[in-house]
């Protein structure tokens, strides 16, 4: 299980944690994000006791400040 943290979000509970570093294709541009499918990925292979946080610098629903 993991859990998502996106940009400006508080986090929920400590413990091991990933975060996503790198390029952020604007919003409608030609390009879609990659953080979609690295936390598909993260998810499909996490086998930690505990959930794994991953943070993203992403806003949840591509909304920027």
């Amino acid at each position: 299980m993991i859990n998502v943290v996106m940009a400006r979000e508080a986090l929920r509970e400590p413990g091991s944690s990933v975060f996503l570093v790198g390029p952020t294709p604007r919003s409608g541009g030609p390009v879609d994000s990659w953080r979609p499918a690295a936390i598909a990925e993260l998810d499909a292979r996490w086998n930690g006791n505990l959930p794994l946080t991953v943070f993203s610098s992403e806003s949840r629903g591509g909304i920027r400040a």
